[in-house]
This record gives C-alpha cells, sequence and structure tokens, in this order.
C-alpha cells in the first residue's frame, strides 16, 4: 500500500541520516583495520548499527516495540538461515 510505501521511505532517510551521523567514528575504526577481513567485519557492524539504531529511532525508544522487532527480525532470520533450527 502507499502507507507502506511512505513508511519504508521515512525508514530509508532515517538510516541515510543515521549513517551520516555515525560514520565519522566508524570510518576512523574502520581505517585503522589491520587487515581486509577486520575491515569487512567493522564495515558491516557500520550497516548493522545504523540501521538498528534508525529503526529503534523510528520506534522512538519504545522498549515493547523495539523487543516486538528484535523478536520478529530474530525469528525471520532463523526460518531463512536455518530452517530446520527449533
Amino acid at each position: 500500500s502507499s502507507s507502506d510505501a511512505g513508511n519504508m521511505n521515512l525508514l530509508k532517510k532515517s538510516i541515510s541520516e543515521t549513517e551520516e551521523l555515525v560514520r565519522g567514528s566508524f570510518e576512523r575504526n574502520i581505517q585503522n583495520s589491520a587487515d581486509e577481513e577486520e575491515k569487512k567485519r567493522k564495515s558491516f557492524n557500520f550497516a548493522v548499527y545504523s540501521k538498528m539504531r534508525a529503526i529503534s529511532n523510528s520506534m522512538n525508544g519504545n522498549p515493547a516495540s523495539v523487543r516486538q522487532f528484535q523478536l520478529a527480525w530474530g525469528r525471520q532470520m532463523i526460518s531463512e538461515l536455518a530452517p530446520l533450527a527449533d
């Protein structure tokens, strides 16, 4: 629906703003990496942190909403990555 598309656009904007906000400290850390593998890990950490912080902020830090999101996200990851796990 158009409401979902609007929410997704707002979330993408929030993620982009969060990335810009925290990029400096992550980039310094990434540049100090000992090797390519460490650089990849730190880049992944930046990507995940930025998205999770933006999602949490979009929920106004409401602990119940954040927890509900985390549980749903975890269930989705398990179903995709480990479908036989229980």
